[in-house]
């Protein structure tokens, strides 16, 4: 396997060995290279390679060129001092082989992977400096030089997904760690970027009515409401027409909350939550945390009656949080 060459697909196309960046410029080569990235370790066949570089407008002999394309590919890439090449004709295609420690999709996906354990441990202190170390490896918009590449598409819309999940997420313990001050600025920018991502416009209302703006934070909504009304005509989700709701309410539960000076793996004390919401209930895991889930379940309980829904995505913790508040009822 080579040794010290790294690759970077968070931004423009990026190649380096032992720190040291390697020139690949011409358009072709640079195509070659992140389609075999974009499969690293596996084969990619002569087909779709010569689809990836030319599409319909094939050259006189499109086999020969793909060969002559990779072979300047494999001569950058070659460390001269291991004769093993990094690319190598296989299965009627060719195999880029990669240390994948070396590639920062992988080590953002193992920065926010960690960082969602810490948060299933509800230590924030720890998920944000994980977070923190993967949005830094973050140059520009996945793959920005190949965002017209046909080829390139799926890969970029999903690692887009990807950074801006994080990023979201980011944003949601800031908010969960008393931090609304230091993050606005940049929840305001990210809103202005997807103005219709409402777990964004949910943080960005968030943000403001812990800062004291709670006008602007109804004032976001509203403008996030007549976007998603001219644009796709439909209301926005019910979580966030909810949030609008316990921000007329003046719940208190969103109010500002210390900065914490060390991890937050201790749930805070219980306070009552007044505007209590609507039942049926549905509480939703997205955020991070757990303490005021437990404690809207709690409040459910205290009054007697009532359906309360745990919903969120596969992983997200659900059973977690039943566990713990079954046995909080012992």
């Amino acid at each position: 396997m080579p040794g010290g060459i790294s690759y970077g697909l968070l931004g423009p196309l990026k190649i380096a060995r032992d720190g040291e960046e390697l020139s690949i410029s011409r358009p072709q080569e640079r195509s070659v290279l992140a389609m075999l990235l974009m499969h690293a370790n596996t084969v990619v066949s002569n087909d779709e390679l010569i689809d990836a570089l030319w599409g319909e407008r094939l050259p006189a002999k499109p086999l020969t060129s793909l060969r002559a394309t990779v072979s300047n590919v494999r001569k950058i890439l070659t460390d001269p001092q291991d004769p093993q090449p990094p690319i190598v004709a296989e299965l009627g295609g060719y195999r880029l082989t990669v240390d994948t420690a070396l590639v920062d999709t992988y080590q953002f996906d193992d920065l926010v992977c960690q960082a969602r354990n810490a948060l299933e441990k509800n230590d924030h202190t720890t998920a944000a400096q994980l977070l923190d170390m993967a949005i830094e490896l973050i140059r520009g918009e996945p793959l920005s030089d190949m965002t017209y590449a046909d080829f390139a598409q799926a890969e970029v819309s999903g690692l887009s997904e990807t950074v801006l999940a994080a990023r979201e997420l980011r944003a949601q313990i800031a908010l969960a760690t008393g931090e609304a001050d230091l993050w606005l600025p940049t929840i305001t920018k990210l809103v202005k970027t997807y103005p219709l991502r409402e777990g964004l416009r949910a943080a960005h209302m968030k943000a403001l009515y812990q800062t004291g703006r709670q006008a602007e934070a109804l004032a976001s909504y509203s403008d996030h409401r007549q976007r998603m009304v001219e644009d796709l005509g439909i209301d926005p989700a019910p979580e966030l027409q909810r949030l609008e709701a316990r921000i007329l309410a003046q719940e208190l539960e969103l109010a500002p909350t210390s900065r914490p000076t060390t991890n937050l793996a201790q749930p805070a004390p219980q306070q009552p939550v007044p505007h209590a919401p609507v039942l049926p209930a549905q509480v939703s895991l997205a955020i991070p945390g757990r303490d005021r889930e437990l404690q809207l379940l709690q409040d459910l309980a205290n009054r007697g009656s009532g359906l309360a829904f745990v919903v969120g995505e596969a992983g997200c913790g659900k059973s977690t949080v039943l566990d713990r508040f079954l046995a909080d009822l012992e």
